[in-house]
């Protein structure tokens, strides 16, 4: 047996059962849901820094949508 098989280290991902790999699967889609509405507010706040009002509201009314979206994903 080589010296190096000694030290190698392997990493395995659990064994997920059903209902842990649905929870896990939901946590990541609610979390990319939360970076979608995190980017749509940071633009929002960069339109009214620099005076683009018109287009603040415009990605208003689909930061809204987002909400609504995560809302319902949250509760299915």
């Amino acid at each position: 047996m080589k010296v190096l098989d000694f030290f190698k280290i392997s990493f395995k991902k659990p064994n997920l059962d059903e209902n842990e790999a649905l929870a896990y699967e939901r946590r990541k889609n609610l979390l990319d849901d939360f970076k979608k509405v995190y980017s749509r507010l940071e633009s929002i706040e960069n339109c009214n820094a620099y005076g683009r009002y018109e287009d603040a509201t415009l990605l208003s009314r689909y930061l809204a949508i987002d909400i609504a979206n995560l809302l319902a994903r949250f509760y299915s």
